[in-house]
């Protein structure tokens, strides 16, 4: 992965851009879209995205027990990319992990608990099975 200037992730043809405001972002997509059109390049405005990372601030419930709850703040922004505005998800997939507006991993964690379970248990078939040499398991 090579990073580009302060906010630019490169790896391969997958670029992720980010920034700390709405107005950074904008003026870090034109940049990027220059830098492009420079090398006589063209982004394909259907296949970019924009996410807010949403920053949440915690509410009491109930004052009488100490719950609290994150509350995201409902941010949106308009980004656009050669005139055109560009699709505000809430997760998407980059370098095969998906990345998700709140900030959280649990998801990507339990994919990956049961592709393991999944691989274990393939892998216990086999080393009980009699196709296999006992020289290969070892």
């Amino acid at each position: 992965m090579k990073q580009i200037g302060p906010w630019w992730q490169v790896f391969a043809d997958d670029t992720v851009l980010m920034a700390e405001s709405e107005r950074e972002l904008q003026r870090v997509v034109d940049e990027f879209q220059s830098v492009y059109k420079r090398r006589k390049l063209k982004v394909n405005v259907g296949k970019s995205k924009v996410m807010v990372f949403e920053k949440t601030k915690t509410e009491v419930i109930d004052f009488a027990t100490p719950y609290r709850v994150a509350v995201p703040t409902g941010t949106e922004c308009e980004i656009t990319l050669g005139g055109e505005r560009m699709e505000e998800v809430r997760e998407f997939k980059y370098l095969g992990t998906v990345l998700c507006n709140h900030g959280s991993m649990e998801e990507k964690i339990r994919e990956r608990a049961v592709r393991s379970r999944q691989v274990i248990g393939a892998l216990g078939r086999i080393m009980k099975g009699r196709s296999v040499s006992m020289e290969v398991k070892k």
